[in-house]
């Protein structure tokens, strides 16, 4: 299979291995997925995600969580908070993100990702039928009431552009799901609650029990 590479390298020809995507998920109560969780700092994002991995890990899926704090301190510490920048960010998040699914596992992205055009570009990268946005609805009273990380009181000192907007101009798609993280449910105390709303929401039926492998 060739590979289309972003920079410019030609006749790139990616190996085949023995074990295919469909023989990974014949072992799994799951099939692979990717869901992107995306909304305001303090929103309540990683709080859900890592619950949720909870929650499904002890069902016995393979499953984890690529959270956007920890790719900036790793894989992404190259990358600053410009829109070209969280354009970048989120494809090379995407692309890590598409290797799990590919492997069978049920994966959990919590980013920020304010533009539609990064989202609607992992879309694309992941596979539209394994990719499935989450937008984690919240005031932004209420994100800067948690103020987690501090980036409302910076953005607001003007401080903003060096540690990260806490509200760059977001674009949402025209029909996202959505799930709501207000006050009174918000996390940690309304996490779990909030998890299980999230399995009647967003279409996770889509991740079921793969056929056998030798079914038509």
């Amino acid at each position: 299979m060739r590979i289309q590479s972003t920079s410019g390298v030609a006749n790139l020809v990616a190996p085949r291995g023995a074990v295919s995507r469909e023989m990974r998920e014949a072992r799994l109560p799951h099939r692979g997925m990717a869901f992107w969780f995306t909304g305001l700092s303090g929103s309540g994002k990683s709080t859900l995600a890592y619950s949720a991995e909870e929650y499904f890990f002890r069902k016995d899926y393979s499953i984890t969580v690529l959270d956007g704090d920890i790719l900036l301190g790793g894989l992404c510490s190259d990358l600053g908070f410009s829109p070209e920048d969280r354009l970048e960010n989120n494809r090379r998040i995407a692309e890590l993100a598409k290797l799990f699914v590919l492997h069978g596992t049920v994966c959990i992205c919590a980013f920020i990702s304010p533009y539609e055009e990064s989202r609607r570009r992992a879309r694309e990268i992941i596979g539209a039928e394994s990719f499935r946005e989450i937008y984690i609805s919240c005031s932004l009273e209420e994100c800067e009431r948690r103020d987690v990380k501090g980036f409302y009181i910076r953005a607001r000192s003007g401080g903003g552009s060096k540690t990260g907007p806490a509200s760059p101009p977001a674009t949402r798609n025209r029909r996202p799901r959505t799930l709501s993280s207000a006050r009174n449910t918000a996390p940690p105390s309304g996490a779990s609650s909030n998890s299980h709303a999230l399995l009647n929401r967003t279409a996770l039926n889509t991740v079921y029990p793969p056929p056998p492998m030798n079914s038509p």
